[in-house]
This record gives structure tokens, C-alpha cells and sequence, in this order.
């Protein structure tokens, strides 16, 4: 658990400079009014991943990130009063599409899924 404090600590201050950090898994980014946690999903190929498989991956990158808060005081007051905005990408190995994101509660769908 220290190191994972440790590279938020240290991530934190890049986030402060306007520069994304990557902490494990998730890829974190400071805006003026939203703060931004996404991550690729699980699945290497697009056709295996439904709307309850990308909705199960956004609860568990919002899970994460929750249990970071919970670890990080700083990081709980560099995010108070800012959007969270989740967001899922499919990274096809050249690039990366963007499946879902979820902004208070609402997710917005960026691709057709079964």
C-alpha cells in the first residue's frame, strides 16, 4: 500500500502541472471542472464486449479509484468539488476507441453494443 501512496503522491503533483498520470491500471487526468479516470477495457477483441461486460469494467474502475481516494486525502481534495467523468476504452493495439464514459451517474455510449 506505500507504493501505490507513493505514486499517487508523486502523480498528483504532475496532475497539478496539467500533465496525465498513469497510476496502475487507470490513466488519471486534472481538468478546470473534471477529473478523469479511464482504462482499456479487459477484452482483446471488440466483438466479446457488451453493454454488462463495459458497464461491469466501468464499476470496477470506479472501484479502484474510490479505494485510491480512500488511501490519498490529497487526492480526495484535488477532486472535491470537480465532475468525475469514468471513461472505458477498447484499445485495438494501434490506437484506442472509447466504449463507454460515466458523468454523474449518466453513461453515455460511444459504440453500439449488444
Amino acid at each position: 500500500m506505500d507504493d501505490i501512496l507513493k505514486r499517487i503522491k508523486n502523480g498528483l503533483l504532475l496532475l497539478k502541472e496539467g500533465v496525465p498520470y498513469r497510476v496502475g491500471e487507470l490513466h488519471l487526468a486534472l481538468g478546470v471542472d473534471c477529473f478523469s479516470v479511464s482504462a482499456d477495457s479487459y477484452s482483446t477483441d471488440l466483438r466479446y464486449i457488451t453493454k454488462s461486460s463495459a458497464l461491469n469494467e466501468l464499476s470496477e474502475i470506479k472501484q479502484v479509484f474510490n479505494n485510491m481516494v480512500a488511501i490519498s486525502s490529497d487526492l480526495k481534495d484535488l477532486i472535491n468539488n470537480k465532475k468525475l467523468k469514468l471513461t472505458l476504452y477498447f484499445n485495438y493495439g494501434m490506437g484506442a476507441i472509447t466504449v463507454c464514459s460515466e458523468i454523474e451517474g449518466v453513461v453515455n455510449w460511444e459504440i453500439e453494443l449488444e
